[in-house]
């Protein structure tokens, strides 16, 4: 059969037609399958969206509830789930949940994984649920740091000083972290010890402005030695009244210039020891302070009126530099370090030493060097300085050990650095001798802060305010909670217990100062209840008391900060009653608002 070229033209034609149909179905098949993905990521997208704003909330909640590391873990988890409920994540439709905790009692960890059902994708038997995952973490680390001497002078030693108890001490003696026992009797765990897992933390803090290519760190008395028999000769001035300091090795305690009078009288203050009036003289006594307390594992938990070396506190202060870009310096400072292996800069470890009874001592490698020829030997901060990290720990023994800090520039002379010991700076020095032109809570241009809590030795039970941190005008509506533990006040609602604390704040007037005893320099905002016996409250009371700074825009407001935000910052104080009847004591403030940090 002959077929004419019309009639093949025709038949090509309705090959190619079909040939047509065939690739449109395709690609309307894979534009639909396209489509159905589209969608379905879309919907992915939107719940892994949902979810992560779920998790945060969860997260954030969950730290608010360990705010003032008095709650326990079970309840920020609790906390977490139910927060994950109330934003429409069901528990039915999560495939895993987990809250854990990082560093303890400081930050939050939720992770989430949600299954979500398909619409186009089920075609395919193995995408019919898919998974979204999401996590968050919370940082508590917006606790307020506080000055290591929130009353006095830095660097010099006083009614009040810090201190740390060795592990094997009774927690009743006044120290929430240190002992790992909390109980009179028995072997019942002390429930804080393992919040503090490195021991009491401080933050030096070298501005940018800092002159010196050495910081130094000094430790008064770092030993837990009392040396026994007579104190040491009343200390004496020559000539009469005195103009310098004139301390010996073993008086060590200077007299500053006195208005009026002579500086060996009782009456007269002292700048390197505490006129504690522990003996009918009332001479200075620092040295009766570090007190050999037996171990737990004595039932009788009473001061051991003998000089018994195995109840010695073996203090470890560790110097670290941590990584700038860290988001907590709460973890452990291994991880943190910046340093080669994760090492410290420097570690010294004490004991009963009677070399280093009541003297300023500077620890091998506690003279840092921040710049040589080359530059500097550490990196910067974002705010241009560096920080350093100095972790204090009692890791044997039960007494209690009393020290001091201070920090700064090392004094020169013949263009030497000074040799251990020495004055930590000729600033100090100067100002010790000047009281109209004391240092405003510095020594020496470098400062020292105490980073979650504050452990106090507070040796007299009299009323005295202390200055305890500097609050930003940024922080304005937030809460600050402030804890305390034990000032001996007993139990019940009768005085001591009951008693009253005023919180204040520096108002922004010219003259206005930290150490301004004019009580119309301050404002009230709060009051708190002194703590009970071996509590961080009276048993009345609610514990975490609340102090709201007040909002941008409010009278106190501008009281505080200025009309136009001209004071930066505002210090927070107590008015009075440290203590009812002088113990040592804990010391916490954190803000009640934490932060996501990733």
């Amino acid at each position: 059969m002959i077929t004419s070229p019309l009639q093949t033209k025709a038949q090509n034609s309705k090959l190619r037609s079909g040939q047509a149909l065939v690739v449109i179905a395709l690609m309307m098949s894979v534009l639909i399958l396209f489509l159905g993905l589209g969608v379905d990521a879309g919907n992915m997208m939107g719940k892994a969206a949902k979810l992560q704003s779920a998790v945060d909330a969860a997260a954030l909640s969950a730290a608010q509830e360990l705010s003032g590391g008095g709650a326990v873990t079970t309840t920020a988890e609790m906390k977490a789930f139910q927060i994950l409920e109330a934003n429409g994540v069901a528990s039915n439709t999560l495939n895993s949940k987990r809250v854990d905790f990082p560093n303890g009692s400081n930050q939050v960890h939720v992770i989430a994984v949600q299954n979500v059902n398909t619409y186009f994708m089920r075609i395919i038997p193995m995408w019919r649920v898919v998974q979204v995952k999401a996590e968050a973490t919370a940082d508590l680390n917006s606790y307020a740091e506080m000055t290591t001497k929130p009353y006095g002078k830095a660097g010099v030693v006083n009614e009040l000083n810090m201190m740390v108890w060795g592990v094997d001490s009774w927690r009743r003696g006044g120290d929430a972290y240190s002992p790992a026992f909390g109980a009179s009797t028995g072997y019942a765990p002390n429930p804080e010890h393992p919040q503090q897992p490195y021991g009491y933390l401080f933050r030096i803090d070298v501005p940018p402005g800092y002159s010196s290519d050495h910081l130094l760190v000094q430790l008064f008395d770092p030993d837990t030695y009392n040396r026994p028999g007579a104190p040491p000769a009343w200390p004496t001035c020559s000539p009469s009244p005195c103009t310098t300091p004139t301390p010996t090795a073993d008086q060590y305690a200077s007299c500053r210039i006195p208005p009026s009078g002579n500086c060996s009288s009782n009456s007269q203050p002292y700048d390197t020891a505490m006129n504690l009036n522990a003996f009918s003289s009332g001479r200075p006594a620092f040295w009766r302070v570090d007190e050999l307390r037996s171990p737990y594992t004595d039932t009788s938990g009473t001061i051991q009126n003998v000089y018994n070396a195995g109840y010695a506190t073996t203090t470890q202060f560790t110097l670290w530099h941590f990584n700038p870009r860290i988001t907590t310096a709460f973890g452990d400072p291994a991880t943190l370090s910046d340093q080669p292996s994760g090492g410290y800069l420097a570690r010294y470890t004490v004991g009963w030493d009677a070399t280093t009874d009541l003297s300023w001592y500077r620890p091998s490698g506690f003279d840092i060097v921040l710049r040589d020829t080359f530059g500097d030997k550490f990196t910067r901060e974002s705010n241009g300085g560096m920080y350093f990290y100095l972790y204090i720990q009692g890791i044997a023994g039960s007494s209690e050990n009393n020290y001091d800090i201070r920090v700064g520039p090392p004094e020169l002379n013949s263009a030497q650095l000074c040799t251990t010991p020495c004055a930590v700076n000729q600033q100090y020095l100067d100002n010790a001798n000047n009281p109209t032109s004391y240092p405003d809570w510095q020594d020496g241009g470098a400062n020292i802060f105490a980073k979650r809590a504050l452990p106090l030795n507070l040796v007299t039970g009299v009323s005295f305010p202390l200055v305890f941190t500097q609050v930003s005008k940024n922080a304005a509506g937030q809460t600050l909670r402030v804890r305390h533990f034990d000032q001996d006040c007993g139990t019940g609602t009768a005085p001591p217990c009951g008693t009253t604390m005023q919180y204040q704040m520096q108002k922004c007037i010219v003259g206005c100062n930290p150490n301004s005893t004019d009580p119309n320099c301050w404002q009230n905002l709060s009051v708190g209840y002194v703590s009970g016996n071996n509590a961080w409250t009276d048993g009345v009371h609610p514990d975490k008391e609340n102090v709201t700074i007040p909002p941008e825009g409010s009278a106190e407001y501008n009281l505080l900060f200025g009309n136009s935000g001209e004071c930066p910052t505002s210090w927070l104080r107590i008015q009075s009653i440290p203590s009812y009847t002088g113990d040592t004591t804990v010391w916490e403030m954190p803000y009640i608002r934490p932060r996501l940090i990733k």
